[in-house]
């Protein structure tokens, strides 16, 4: 299978899926990496064009496929996708937000924590969005990519000073991953929103 029949079996929904495509896409890794990078550049700022594209599904492949191949050049570009104010990132990618964002961020982030912060510090931001990039630094930890000290000090500030103080889902989100570290360190802060 060549890399243009890769991407055409990729490019589109059409009730399938293509197992064989992706295989081979994994395969030829170096060859379908720029166009892959390409695809998620190009998208991030045609979101409401993309939005129209109901069947398309390239976007959504290239980025699990940057993940897997931790493709740290995708970083940014997955970053400011998923920036944009407001719903649209979710109508464009689905699940893959609340399902799978997280995992994909701690895979493209090469240890660079700062822009997943800055994403879960964006007011503008979908809440899901932020809370996935909350779940990204987790995941880190997890696989002892990233200090558990680090994540706890980043979840004492978020309680303290850097979140906004009115409702958002982010708050329930952070005491939920603030959990799975056991943090004694967070208890008076998670105490305090009951």
């Amino acid at each position: 299978m060549e890399l243009t029949e890769i991407i055409a079996e990729l490019e589109n929904y059409t009730g399938t899926f293509p197992r064989l495509a992706l295989e081979r896409a994994i395969a030829e890794q170096e060859a379908i990496t720029p166009v892959l990078l390409a695809t998620v550049e190009e998208w991030k700022s045609k979101l409401e064009e993309l939005s129209e594209c109901s069947n398309y599904f390239l976007h959504l492949y290239a980025m699990y496929l940057l993940a897997q191949f931790r493709e740290s050049q995708a970083y940014q570009p997955i970053i400011e996708f998923f920036s944009v104010p407001g719903e649209i990132s979710m109508d464009v990618t689905g699940d893959l937000v609340t399902e799978d964002l997280g995992r994909i961020l701690a895979s493209v982030c090469d240890g660079n924590i700062e822009p997943i912060q800055q994403l879960i510090e964006n007011r503008q931001a979908n809440e899901y969005v932020r809370s996935s990039a909350l779940s990204s630094l987790i995941i880190l930890v997890l696989r002892g990519a990233l200090d558990r000290e680090v994540v706890i000090k980043y979840f004492e500030e978020l309680f303290s000073t850097r979140l906004e103080r009115e409702y958002s889902s982010i708050w329930t989100n952070l005491v939920m991953e603030s959990a799975v570290l056991a943090p004694l360190e967070l208890k008076q802060q998670i105490d305090y929103l009951r």
